[in-house]
């Protein structure tokens, strides 16, 4: 299983978009649509950074004050689109926000399996691939990017 899941989260060139990824995992590992029960801040403002940079780097630091503001943007300003989901065999549930591709995952594990489940999401990262665009500006896509490239170097999944 584990040659499988290299073989088929091989890095590759182009970037991915968040609904290529979203039928991806659906496709290759039967995720399956699940409620999205609350509105995860951290994850819209993450879409927020990849969206519109300018306005997310006017945002105050403080984590706190800062997922105030977020919360109070309405998600139609940006065209933000959230789907949750669940893949079984990693006993995981995703949430993408489609338009950034931006995801953010929970799942409950021992020590070994939450190694496992690690480095599926980084390969995930670093399947969804870069632009020159994010080379080019350090965007948050590519930071996510590198730190996957650099924890997979360290292991195969």
């Amino acid at each position: 299983m584990q040659e499988t899941i290299d073989n088929i989260l091989k890095s590759r060139p182009e970037p991915h978009s968040g609904e290529e990824l979203v039928q991806f995992l659906k496709q290759v590992f039967d995720a399956t649509e699940i409620p999205e029960r609350f509105e995860d801040l951290s994850l819209k403002d993450a879409a927020l950074k990849i969206l519109d940079p300018g306005f997310s780097q006017s945002l105050p630091l403080d984590f706190g004050q800062r997922l105030k503001i977020v919360r109070d943007i309405p998600s139609e300003k940006y065209d933000l689109q959230f789907v949750a989901l669940h893949i079984a065999q990693f006993n995981m549930n995703i949430r993408i926000e489609v338009k950034s591709a931006i995801f953010v995952a929970s799942f409950v594990c021992d020590d070994e399996t939450g190694e496992v489940n690690r480095r599926f999401l980084n390969k995930l990262r670093v399947w969804l691939g870069i632009s020159q665009e994010d080379i080019d500006n350090h965007s948050d896509r590519f930071m996510s990017y590198v730190y996957a490239y650099k924890e997979l170097s360290k292991q195969k999944l």
